[in-house]
């Protein structure tokens, strides 16, 4: 599946809608779908929210194909500036309690706690996220 979405908050029903149809497609189970479709619901939200500052006339690119017997690579493309987040996003704090924490900054620890593999390149001016998961594997909602 490789699909262009309008950098809009509203599409996140129908990017949730595809990751779903793909996953049914490959047999993916509900704990493989949740984890893909968390991640990228997290990676999305603060492309539009951060990187495009909400301008939904901007583009960001989702391509999910299944890779080897057992895996899933999905890239994630936007033409952003410049932001790498597995270096230039802030740490979340996981460690105080709930009600004392600042909302937001758990996309990238969700990403890296979920996916089995991440690398971030930038090529012809655009933002390339590159994420594999290995199904099945128990690398999920635990």
């Amino acid at each position: 599946m490789k699909k262009i979405y309008a950098a809009d908050l509203k599409n996140l029903d129908a990017i949730s809608e595809d990751i779903d149809a793909f996953c049914d497609e490959i047999g993916a189970g509900s704990a493989d779908r949740f984890s893909i479709n968390l991640c990228l619901d997290e990676l999305f939200t603060n492309i539009v929210s951060y990187g495009y500052r909400g301008d939904s006339s901007k583009p960001v690119e989702i391509e999910i194909e299944k890779s080897g017997a057992d895996s899933v690579r999905i890239t994630v493309i936007d033409s952003a500036p410049e932001f790498n987040p597995l270096t230039d996003a802030a740490s979340p704090d996981t460690d105080s309690p709930v009600e004392k924490r600042e909302i937001g900054g758990l996309g990238i620890f969700f990403i890296r706690k979920y996916m089995d593999d991440v690398s971030y390149s930038r090529e012809n001016g655009k933002n390339r996220l590159e994420m594999q998961k290995k199904l099945g594997t128990g690398k999920d909602l635990g």
